[in-house]
């Protein structure tokens, strides 16, 4: 009974949070981040943005839909996961930084796709993600296209 009447509380006084909050608070006094952006999925058209040009590591969500869409490739037999993937020196730079997710992928090396995709998935490694994204040969704005065509 005590788990019940804490919950209908809580309950109680996050709707009262809700309702209390003002109504004429703008989009940034309400997104607690350090940058953002929304874009309309249809017509490409950026509907709100804050810091959106400055760089910060790669979010967890960008990663797992990054190994998704590399799985998918692997079931379709685009990818294998013994495809070998050379390290560019822009990833490189990315993979070493220490204000990124960093796990020390070196330049003109080359990596599996399956230690790609742990790296990425294990140790959450920004630069591990976005060699996965050249994997097929694709640039990663290429890439980041068929993330937005996976999420939809």
């Amino acid at each position: 009974m005590k788990k019940v009447i804490a919950f209908l509380s809580t309950l109680l006084l996050m709707i009262c949070f809700v309702v209390a909050r003002p109504q004429t608070a703008s989009a940034a006094q309400l997104i607690d981040s350090r940058s953002a952006i929304m874009i309309d999925a249809d017509t490409g058209q950026i509907i709100y943005q804050q810091n959106s040009e400055e760089k910060l590591p790669i979010a967890s969500v960008s990663k797992l839909l990054t190994v998704s869409v590399i799985e998918d490739e692997i079931n379709h037999h685009q990818l294998s996961w013994n495809t070998k993937v050379k390290i560019s020196k822009k990833i490189a730079e990315v993979s070493n930084d220490s204000n990124y997710s960093a796990i020390g992928l070196q330049a003109g090396q080359s990596y599996t796709v399956r230690e790609l995709f742990n790296a990425t998935l294990i140790k959450s490694a920004d630069g591990a993600a976005l060699a996965l994204a050249t994997a097929d040969g694709s640039t990663i704005k290429q890439f980041n296209e068929k993330m937005q065509k996976k999420a939809r």
